[in-house]
């Protein structure tokens, strides 16, 4: 093909890189905002080595905050 003189070829766009572009399309839609939270975990840090004490089992805290955050 030749276009004002220039030979030149077209190569398609592979499939990961289509969705990228659309992931960066949809990016630039969403509104961002960050924030920071403090909260006391005091409480449920000593359950958890309560538990660890009795059981000697080790449980998550991230596993304890994502149940917790689910039975709300």
């Amino acid at each position: 093909m030749t276009s004002n003189g220039r030979k030149y070829h077209t190569v398609p766009f592979a499939p990961w890189r289509v969705m990228s572009a659309d992931l960066c399309d949809l990016g630039q839609l969403q509104n961002t905002i960050h924030g920071f939270v403090e909260v006391d975990v005091t409480v449920p840090r000593a359950c958890l080595r309560e538990h660890k004490a009795r059981t000697g089992e080790t449980l998550s805290f991230t596993g304890y905050v994502a149940t917790s955050w689910h039975r709300q």
